[in-house]
């Protein structure tokens, strides 16, 4: 009983750890920074950081929609 206890535990510190990750507009926000940087430094080409871009912008809008979800629940 003790062993499943633990076990849950630590599925249960798991996925709050891993939900924090994904639900951090602030390290979506320094990525979209650096990759700015990156992009004008002329390290990475216009079209990489385009699509870098848009695929963290639409991971920020997600965020957003899953925030606003939550408040509304």
């Amino acid at each position: 009983m003790f062993f499943l206890k633990t076990f849950i535990n630590f599925v249960s510190l798991i996925h709050e750890y891993i939900d924090k990750e994904i639900n951090d507009e602030s390290k979506v926000q320094k990525e979209l920074y650096e990759i700015r940087l990156k992009y004008e430094m002329g390290e990475i080409s216009k079209e990489d950081y385009e699509e870098i871009k848009d695929h963290l912008m639409l991971r920020l809008q997600e965020i957003k929609k899953r925030k606003q979800k939550n408040e509304e629940e």
